[in-house]
C-alpha cells in the first residue's frame, strides 16, 4: 500500500532536513487544538511505521546524492576529505 499524501509530506519534511518530526507532522496534518506532547506522540508513531521509515531513508539518500552532485564532488573527493578528518 502506498503512502498517503500527508505521510509523503511528513517524510519529505524530515528527509530533506528541514523539519523535526513534530514540525513535519504539524505541517502535514491538522495540529490545531493539539498539545505539543500530542503532536510529538503522533509524529513518533508515524515515524515508527516501517513504510514511513523506508520512505524517509530513500528520500534522505536521494537528497544526499543530489547535494553531492550539485557540489561537484566525486566519491574519491569524499573519501579523500574523510581521510583528512581522521
Amino acid at each position: 500500500m502506498a503512502l498517503t499524501a500527508k505521510q509523503e509530506q511528513f517524510c519529505k519534511g524530515i528527509a530533506l532536513g528541514k523539519l523535526n518530526q513534530s514540525k513535519a507532522w504539524a505541517a502535514a496534518y491538522d495540529a490545531s487544538g493539539m498539545t505539543p506532547k500530542s503532536v510529538a506522540e503522533s509524529a513518533s508513531r508515524l515515524a515508527a511505521d516501517p513504510k514511513v521509515e523506508a520512505r524517509i531513508k530513500v528520500l534522505a539518500e536521494g537528497a544526499t546524492a543530489a547535494a553531492v552532485k550539485k557540489a561537484g564532488l566525486t566519491l574519491a573527493d569524499c573519501i579523500e576529505e574523510a581521510g583528512d578528518m581522521l
